[in-house]
Formats: C-alpha cells, sequence, structure tokens
C-alpha cells in the first residue's frame, strides 16, 4: 500500500531526557490520525517533527506525497501580462498567484492597472502577451464565457452591470434561465431558486419580482453578487465592488463580504484604492503602481513605503 506519510523509529532527545521514544506509523491519503496523551507524552514534539519545525534525534519521516496538496497549489495564475491601449502601458510583466480560499486584495491609485487586469482575467479586454493558468493548465479567455466556463470565474464590477427594467429574479439569472422543454425559460424555478439565494444571502428585499431600478444601492450590490453566487465560482473578481456605497453602508457590506467569502471558500481577487478596505478584506495585498505589481505579501507585512505611495 502507498501511505502519504511513513514515520520509521522516531526519536527525540532534548540533553538526556527523551521526548519520543521509537515510534512508527503510517498515514494514508484522506485519512485523519489522532495523537492522544496527557501532557508530556510527546504529542507536540511529535507534531513538530512532522512540520519540520523540529529536527529527529534518530528515524526517518518520509513524505511520498504534500499534504492539503489543493490548497499549495494555485489555483489561477497570471505570468507576464502585458496590456498597451496606444502609447500607454497598462500592464507590465504582471505576475499574481491566487491561491484557494484566499483573499487577494489589489490595491493601488487610480490608473495602477487594477481595473485593467481584472478584464483581462474576466475576458472583457484581450492581453497583448502573457499567459493565464487555471489550476496550472494554460486556458485563453478571449470573452467573458471563456473566463466562466473556462476557468470558473465569476466578476462583479464596479458599475454592477445589472439591468434595471429587468427584475430581481431575472437578473440573477441572466444567461443561466433554468428551462423546460430544453426552450422555454422556466419561470416559477427561476422565480423559486432566486428567493431561496437572496433569503441564504440575507438581502432585504420586498419581492425578487421589483425590478432593479426600485432598488437602494446596497441592494443592488447584494443582487449583482448574487449573481455572481449563483454561478458557483471558483475564483471571484469584485472590482471596487462597493466603491458607490455611502460610508455606513460600505463598512456593513465590507463586514458581510468578510463573512460570506469566509463561507463560500471560494478565491477572490478583490479591487480597491482604499487602504483599510485592502487591509480588512485580503489574506494578502498585491500594491500596483503604474501597471506593475510592486509587492504581494500580507498585511503585516506590505511595505508601509509601498501604500503610502499609492494613496490616492
Amino acid at each position: 500500500m502507498n501511505y502519504l506519510v511513513e514515520v520509521k523509529k522516531l526519536k527525540k532527545n532534548y540533553s538526556s531526557k527523551e521526548a519520543v521514544k521509537e515510534i512508527s506509523f503510517n498515514i494514508k491519503e484522506n485519512e485523519i490520525l489522532g495523537l492522544l496523551g496527557p501532557n508530556g507524552s510527546g504529542k507536540t514534539t511529535t507534531i513538530g517533527m512532522l512540520l519540520g519545525l523540529l529536527k529527529p534525534s534518530a528515524g526517518e519521516i518520509k513524505i511520498n506525497k504534500m499534504v492539503s496538496d489543493n490548497t499549495k497549489l494555485p489555483i489561477l495564475q497570471t505570468k507576464n501580462i502585458f496590456k498597451s491601449f496606444g502609447h500607454v502601458q497598462a500592464l507590465k510583466d504582471v505576475d499574481i498567484d491566487l491561491f484557494p480560499s484566499e483573499v487577494v486584495a489589489l490595491i493601488g491609485d487610480n490608473g495602477a492597472g487594477k481595473s485593467t487586469l481584472i478584464k483581462i482575467i474576466s475576458g472583457i479586454y484581450q492581453k497583448d502577451s502573457g499567459e493565464v493558468l487555471y489550476k496550472g493548465n494554460k486556458v485563453e479567455i478571449n470573452e467573458p464565457k471563456d473566463a466562466v466556463n473556462k476557468a470558473g470565474i465569476s466578476t462583479v464590477y464596479q458599475d454592477l452591470s445589472l439591468v434595471e427594467v429587468q427584475d430581481v429574479g431575472v437578473n440573477i439569472y441572466l444567461n443561466m434561465e433554468p428551462t423546460f422543454m430544453g426552450f422555454f425559460i422556466n419561470y416559477k424555478k427561476l422565480y423559486s431558486d432566486a428567493e431561496k439565494l437572496i433569503e441564504d444571502l440575507k438581502i432585504d428585499l420586498p419581492s425578487v419580482r421589483v425590478n432593479v431600478a426600485e432598488l437602494s444601492g446596497g441592494q443592488r450590490q447584494r443582487v449583482a453578487l448574487g449573481r455572481a453566487i449563483v454561478r458557483d465560482p471558483q475564483v471571484f473578481l469584485m472590482d471596487e465592488p462597493l466603491s458607490n456605497l455611502d460610508a455606513l453602508l460600505r463598512l456593513q457590506t465590507r463586514k458581510e463580504l468578510i463573512e460570506l467569502t469566509g463561507e463560500l471558500k471560494s478565491t477572490v481577487v478583490y479591487v480597491t484604492h482604499d487602504q483599510v478596505e485592502a487591509m480588512t478584506m485580503g489574506h494578502r495585498l498585491a500594491v500596483m503602481n503604474e501597471g506593475e505589481v510592486v509587492q504581494l505579501d500580507t498585511p503585516e507585512t506590505v511595505s508601509y513605503t509601498h501604500l503610502r505611495a499609492h494613496e490616492t
């Protein structure tokens, strides 16, 4: 049998004390192994050796495959992306790796290239050169439906792109309407599913049959988010989705977005020029300036100089 982890005659000594006395065990893929015992029994020391934090005094740890390798490999990557508009270089050699279930806040001044990058990934713009990879495989995204079908990408734009003369239900399922007999739109199911979705998202609406034109800014933002969610994306692209909200509603909706992205476990690229929003939303921050990613790091370690340089 092939094991994920093989531990053979593992020992750990601290001076004259034996913390771990020649233990051996194997772990199969998708198996959960519990280490039980009182304080001082060697559990923590064993974990430390498995994680590589402590060096064994004797024995062998053999890892045949990376534990949680699905979470260690990027789900989406951009490599050497360039984009020009005439003589203006909008993007210069942009490399970003996005990992499963993380939120990357894309921050920078107006004209830094944030929205251009999002529009290339989502298929609105064509890149001049470079590659987009989904789960390690190159994908050609030439139009928005390629982003959805080839890379599981769903986008919420700054202007929300809602059809104001249509109702909430139709907007949520636009171009994804349930049908019967393979042709006719099943409005009963459409509105039933839409009602369940807005209930799950805790959207306060009088009805899914109300026109979008009658909704507040906050309600519209939530409908746009619902339309993105219903496509069951692997990756969310959010291009300043809260920019048109007042300060109080923005704060409230930001809190809801943090909770929602945590529940969905999707990868999120969140575009903003607001430092507080970026630090609050992002597991990592990608700081852009003049078409380049000048730093990609955690909020705790990102350079204060870079952030100050790109304030609006």
